[in-house]
């Protein structure tokens, strides 16, 4: 094992890219897609009301869900939320 980053908060390298986000209960992720790349979202704690493509989904804690890179997404932290992103090209 190595131990890569002991805050969990970034990881690059050249096919992945894994970030630990917390967001304050009503703070944002604007509207963005992620041209090129997959997206998996590891909801740790807390809930997210998600927009993608336009369309609204509840995002729990527990939860993983995929966007493709067409997919354009944005959400609002419903209470103080902690959740991992996976980029991968």
């Amino acid at each position: 094992m190595k131990k890569i980053n002991s805050l969990g908060q970034n990881v690059i390298n050249d096919n992945i890219t894994i970030r630990r986000k917390n967001l304050a209960k009503g703070e944002e992720i604007p509207v963005h897609s992620h041209e090129g790349y997959n997206v998996f979202l590891c909801l740790v704690d807390g809930e997210l009301n998600a927009k993608v493509d336009g369309k609204e989904f509840l995002i729990e804690k527990g939860d993983i869900v995929n966007f493709s890179e067409e997919e354009k997404f944005g959400a609002v932290a419903n209470k103080d939320t902690s959740f991992f992103v996976f980029i991968i090209s």
